[in-house]
């Protein structure tokens, strides 16, 4: 259940930066979680149960994930120094990161469902 709920939430930082750049939410490039403190990184930064961690998707998760924060907040930072095109730049690698943090959490959650059939 906790691959599903961390990747509504994947999703909802996602919506945040895109919003913010869009001019509809006010998010702080200073204020965004980063890959350690969201709840995919609490989760991931302290798993210890090899159903999980043994998966193979496990340990390419944490390169992806990074880079979706740090694409994240670099859009929100050029977003505020008023450069669009910079921001933009960042936003589409942060959407490129994405779509990899949701395949492998998706292998993941495949993984630990093949446990139990």
């Amino acid at each position: 259940m906790l691959v599903l709920l961390t990747k509504a939430d994947h999703a909802s930082y996602k919506k945040t930066i895109i919003d913010t750049l869009l001019g509809t939410k006010t998010a702080k490039s200073s204020g965004i979680a980063d890959h350690h403190t969201c709840r995919l990184g609490k989760w991931y930064d302290t798993l210890d149960n090899p159903l999980i961690t043994n998966a193979p998707a496990f340990a390419k998760l944490a390169g992806p994930h990074a880079c979706v924060h740090a694409a994240g907040k670099k859009a929100l930072e050029y977003y505020e120094q008023d450069d669009a095109s910079a921001a933009l730049e960042q936003a589409k690698l942060m959407d490129e990161a994405s779509f990899e943090v949701i395949a492998l959490l998706e292998e993941i959650h495949q993984h630990i469902k093949g446990q139990f059939e």
